[in-house]
C-alpha cells in the first residue's frame, strides 16, 4: 500500500471517530439515542448481579435475560424488575428517575426457600430457642437444659440448667447481655459461667426490674421507681445505687453504660469505673437541648455509630457527634423499634414502614412496610449482614427480610419489596452464611452456598 493510500484510510478513519465521538459520549452519560426519535431521550440504566448467577430478570412482564445483566429504561416512567431462580424466593424492584441514573443492585444473595434440616429433636424434648450462635435451650419433664449445635446439627449432651424445675417461661423473647440472658415477659435471667448454668427468678427480688445490664459480673437494674441497684447474682446481695434514673443501656460488645438521670446522659466505662459517682466529666449529653422531660419511664436506648451514637428517647431517634454534642440532629420521633450499623440507622414506624437514614451520605430511605403486630413492634430485633447486604426483621411469629445496600445512594429505586421466609424462632443475625432458625421442633438452616 502507497503512502497516498495510507493518508486515505488514516483521514477516513479520524473523520468517523470525530462523527461517532459526541455519539459515545452521550451514551456514557445515560442517554439513549433512537432513530426512531427525533432528539436525544435521557435513560436509566440499571446494574444487577445475583447469586447465585443466571437468574431471570424480567422487566415490566418481559423476560429480558439472566444475570448479570444491565437494563436500560427511559426516565419519568416506571421500571418494574423482578428476579426469580428455582428454589429460591423471587425479588422486586419498582424504579423510577427524573434523570440519568445509574443504579446497581450488586451481590444480591437469593434466599432458599426450603431449609436444610439439621436435627430432628427427640419428641421428649422442646426446642425453647436459640441462645447464640452455639447453643440451644431445651426443655423436657418440667426441666431446661443447655445442648451445643454446630452446623452438623444440635450435640447429643446436654447441660442441664440449675433451679431450671423452678422456672416458668412465658415466651421466648430475651435479650442477650452478654454472657447472660434475660426473658423480659418472665422476668427470668439464665447466667453461664464456669461452663455451667443457672436460672435466676428475679420476681423474688424485693424491687420492680424494668431494665437491666451486666456490668463485669455484676448486672445493674433499672426499678419502676426510677432507682438504680447493683445486682450480684452469685450472693442474690442487692445495692443502692442513685434515685432519679430514667434508663439505662449497654451495648454487649462496648464497655459504655448509659446511663438517663433526669434529663442528662451520663456514660460510664464498666471496665473501669468503680463507682457511679454522676460528675460533670462523665455527663456526655443533656436533653435540654431539645426537649423537657416529664417525670414518666421512658422507653431509652443508645447505640454507637460510625463518629457518634443514636440514642432513642420513647419514639424520638436522636444522633450525637462524638465532636460536639451540641450538635444533636433529631433523625425521626416515629421510632417504635431501631438498630444501628456502621453509618446507617434503622428504625420502625409505629405502622410498621421500615426506615433507613445513612448519616455519611445524609439520605433518608422508607424501604418498605413490614407487616407486623402493633402490640409487639417495640420488640421486633433488626440486624443486617453485609455480605448479603440484607436487612432481617425478627418478630415474634416470623422473619422479614429485604435487599438494601446500606453504602451507596440508589435513588432510582422507588420501591424495594421485603419477605417472610420462616415462621418459627430464628437466631438473630446471620452465622457463617447460616440463618439458623427452629421449625416444627427442628432446627434448620437457610443458606445460600453461592456466597463467598
Amino acid at each position: 500500500m502507497n503512502s497516498l493510500y495510507r493518508a486515505l484510510y488514516f483521514r477516513t478513519f479520524v473523520l468517523f471517530f470525530l462523527i461517532i465521538l459526541p455519539f459515545l459520549i452521550l451514551f456514557t452519560l445515560g442517554y439513549d439515542i433512537s432513530l426512531n426519535k427525533s432528539g436525544l431521550s435521557q435513560s436509566l440504566v440499571i446494574s444487577i448481579e445475583t447469586l447465585p448467577r443466571d437468574s431471570k430478570v424480567i422487566e415490566n412482564n418481559k423476560t429480558i435475560g439472566n444475570t448479570p445483566a444491565e437494563v436500560r429504561g427511559e426516565n419519568n416512567v416506571p421500571i418494574t424488575l423482578n428476579v426469580t431462580q428455582n428454589n429460591y424466593f423471587p425479588e422486586k424492584f419498582i424504579f423510577f428517575s427524573a434523570s440519568n441514573t445509574v443504579a446497581n443492585i450488586s451481590n444480591l444473595a437469593l434466599l432458599p426457600q426450603t431449609p436444610i434440616i439439621l436435627s430432628k429433636n427427640p419428641t421428649s424434648q422442646t426446642l425453647v430457642t436459640i441462645l447464640n450462635d452455639s447453643v440451644v435451650l431445651v426443655k423436657e419433664d418440667n426441666k431446661f437444659y443447655i445442648k451445643n449445635y454446630t452446623f452438623g446439627g444440635i450435640e447429643n449432651n446436654q447441660i442441664p440448667i440449675n433451679n431450671s424445675e423452678n422456672v416458668n417461661l412465658l415466651n421466648n423473647y430475651f435479650v442477650d447481655l452478654g454472657g447472660a440472658y434475660y426473658f423480659y415477659d418472665s422476668q427470668v435471667l439464665l447466667i453461664s459461667k464456669d461452663e455451667k448454668w443457672i436460672f435466676k427468678d428475679l420476681k423474688k427480688l424485693p424491687l420492680k426490674v424494668v431494665k437491666i445490664v451486666k456490668k463485669n459480673t455484676s448486672f445493674l437494674i433499672q426499678t419502676d421507681n426510677s432507682q438504680l441497684w447493683s445486682y450480684d447474682s452469685e450472693t442474690n446481695l442487692l445495692k443502692f445505687i442513685e434515685s432519679g434514673i430514667f434508663g439505662i443501656s449497654k451495648n454487649i460488645n462496648s464497655d459504655f453504660i448509659w446511663i438517663l438521670k433526669g434529663s442528662e446522659v451520663y456514660r460510664i466505662d464498666s471496665s473501669n469505673d468503680l463507682n457511679f459517682q454522676f460528675t460533670v466529666n462523665r455527663q456526655y449529653y443533656n436533653f435540654d437541648i431539645i426537649k423537657k422531660l416529664d417525670n414518666s419511664l421512658p422507653s431509652f436506648d443508645v447505640k454507637s455509630v460510625f463518629q457518634g451514637i443514636v440514642l432513642k428517647y420513647n419514639t424520638d431517634i436522636i444522633y450525637i457527634p462524638d465532636f460536639d454534642t451540641k450538635q444533636s440532629v433529631l433523625i425521626t420521633n416515629n421510632a417504635e423499634s431501631f438498630e444501628a450499623f456502621g453509618s446507617s440507622v434503622f428504625w420502625l414506624s409505629d405502622n410498621g414502614s421500615l426506615f433507613s437514614n445513612n448519616l455519611e451520605l445524609k439520605s433518608e430511605v422508607i424501604i418498605d412496610k413490614i407487616p407486623l403486630k402493633s402490640e409487639s413492634i417495640e420488640k421486633v430485633k433488626i440486624s443486617y449482614y453485609i455480605p448479603w447486604k440484607r436487612l432481617f426483621v425478627y418478630s415474634d411469629d416470623k422473619v422479614n427480610t429485604v435487599w438494601f445496600d446500606k453504602s451507596v445512594l440508589n435513588s432510582s429505586i422507588l420501591k424495594y419489596f421485603s419477605y417472610s421466609f420462616s415462621g418459627g424462632d430464628c437466631l438473630v443475625g446471620i452465622t457463617e452464611k447460616n440463618q439458623f432458625c427452629i421449625e416444627g421442633n427442628k432446627l434448620v438452616s437457610y443458606r445460600n452456598t453461592k456466597i463467598w
